[in-house]
């Protein structure tokens, strides 16, 4: 996993207005980036297993037309972070959302197409070929 990681940029850090009194549910001797943050959460063990039910289920699901390529942890990071960036803005026209003149999603290390292929077969327990009940999960 720390070779994923060494793959991601250095943070940049942005301004953030204090607040008075500290946080008590973590250590503020260290310092935090956004992505240690969030890697207390989705944690590599998690990253993986999200990859493993979704390539699996993209295996099952693809077709010789659109062929499913398997998904790594660092590309599912990447495609976190456009679900968040997302987010952020009210929905305009999915054509503008990668434009290079504005669009909020432009230069981001994730094609268009591969976050909907990811996005269509995104599973995070695979109950394996059907049918199935229409259960909740």
């Amino acid at each position: 996993m720390r070779e994923i990681l060494q793959e991601i940029p250095e943070y940049q850090p942005i301004s953030i207005i204090s607040r008075p009194g500290k946080p008590r549910n973590i250590d503020t001797s260290i310092s935090w980036t956004p992505l240690s943050l969030f890697l207390l959460f989705w944690t590599p063990d998690l990253l993986q297993l999200v990859c493993k039910e979704t390539n699996s289920y993209g295996f099952r699901e693809s077709t010789a037309k659109a062929p499913w390529k398997p998904l790594t942890p660092l590309e599912f990071l990447y495609f976190i972070d456009t679900c968040l960036l997302s987010s952020l803005w009210k929905n305009p026209p999915s054509k503008y959302v990668y434009s290079t003149r504005g669009g909020y999603l432009s230069g981001v290390p994730i094609l268009k197409h591969r976050r909907e292929s990811i996005l269509q077969m995104l599973h995070f327990k695979d109950r394996g070929p059907g049918p199935h009940l229409r259960l909740p999960y």
